[in-house]
C-alpha cells in the first residue's frame, strides 16, 4: 500500500468514528492532505476521496454539509459524482458542493452552475482564501 493510499485509509478511519461534514473528493494528496489539515483546525471533521467512486460512497455514508471537490479523477469526474448521487436519489439540498478545479473551461464552469455548485480555480485563490470562502458557506 502507498503512502498516499495509507493516508486515505487512515483519514477515512478517522472519519468513521463520527460522520464527517466536510468531504473532500481530491486525486491529488498533497491538495487534500493540506485542506483535510486546514479544515480539521478548525473543528470540521473531515473525510478524503481520492477518486470519484470512493466520493459516492463517503456522501452517502457522511452526508456532509459540504463537498469540496475537483472536477477530473479517477473512475468518475465530479459532474458524475453528483449525477451519480441523483440517480441513487440522495438529497443534494443538504449539501453545499464547491468545486475546486485548475479548469477555467466555461463550458466546466456552466455546468457547476447547473448544478448549484460553486466554482473556485484553484491557481486563482491561496488555500486561505478557501479555506475562508468554506467557513463562510458553513456559516
Amino acid at each position: 500500500m502507498s503512502d498516499d493510499e495509507l493516508y486515505t485509509q487512515m483519514q477515512n478511519e478517522k472519519a468513521s468514528e463520527s460522520a464527517a461534514d466536510i468531504v473532500i473528493a481530491e486525486d491529488d494528496p498533497y491538495i487534500s492532505r493540506m485542506y483535510d489539515f486546514k479544515l480539521g483546525l478548525t473543528g470540521h471533521r473531515v473525510a478524503v476521496a481520492s477518486s470519484g467512486e470512493e466520493a459516492v460512497e463517503l456522501i452517502k455514508k457522511n452526508q456532509p454539509k459540504l463537498v469540496l471537490i475537483d472536477i477530473y479523477m479517477p473512475e468518475l469526474n465530479g459532474f458524475e459524482v453528483i449525477e451519480s448521487l441523483l440517480g441513487e436519489k440522495y438529497d443534494l439540498t443538504k449539501t453545499e458542493f464547491v468545486f475546486l478545479t485548475n479548469s477555467t473551461r466555461k463550458a466546466d464552469m456552466d455546468k457547476a452552475k447547473s448544478m448549484n455548485a460553486d466554482y473556485l480555480v484553484k491557481a486563482n485563490l491561496t488555500p486561505g482564501e478557501v479555506t475562508n470562502i468554506i467557513k463562510e458557506k458553513l456559516a
